[in-house]
């Protein structure tokens, strides 16, 4: 029989849910303790008891949390020989995490500036992790040049969209990233 986490695990889950949101929409140097304390709902005694080390250990926390989002949720329907259905999931899916090209992404926001060497490698490593994963289900299978495209696209995409302050831009990179899935899944 599961056992409920313990009140601390739940309390600390549901702070990286909004520390994530701090630190996409405000990047490393500019969320603030203020800002990540306010977010979370906890005083910043709080914060310090879940996050021992402060906004590094904060930031490293939700980066994992994001890949484990990204391959539990968002590569999921991409598993296995995706369709045209399970493609159209994957970029629903997309759409959704990034509020249709209106919420910036941990790894974009949080490696522009100045961060931590720990934060960086953990992005970086987030990053080629992701582009693996995408390369499996390119065709060929391992096809990382497609999966750097894919993902270019999808990065590049929502920056482009936030700085012009356009999301259609996202939209469109959206429609090519389905349309080099789909090439992939002829």
């Amino acid at each position: 029989m599961p056992t409920n986490p313990a009140p601390d695990s739940e309390s600390r889950s549901r702070a990286i849910g909004e520390l994530s949101l701090v630190f996409r929409r405000y990047g490393y140097q500019g969320a603030t303790t203020k800002l990540l304390a306010e977010a979370s709902g906890l005083g910043k005694s709080s914060l310090y008891h879940h996050f021992p080390s402060g906004k590094e250990d904060m930031a490293l926390a939700v980066v994992a949390k994001t890949q484990e989002l990204l391959f539990e949720q968002l590569m999921a329907p991409l598993a296995g020989d995706p369709g045209d259905k399970e493609i159209g999931a994957f970029v629903a899916l997309l759409e959704r995490f990034y509020r249709d090209g209106r919420l910036g992404c941990v790894i974009a926001t949080l490696s522009l500036g100045d961060c931590p060497k720990p934060v960086a490698r953990a992005i970086k490593s987030l990053l080629e992790d992701w582009i693996d994963a995408v390369a499996r289900v390119s065709d060929p299978p391992g096809e990382r040049a497609t999966a750097v495209r894919i993902v270019r696209a999808i990065q590049g995409g929502l920056v482009l969209g936030l700085a012009a302050g356009k999301p259609a831009y996202f939209a469109d990179a959206m429609q090519d990233v389905a349309a080099m899935l789909y090439g992939s899944s002829a």
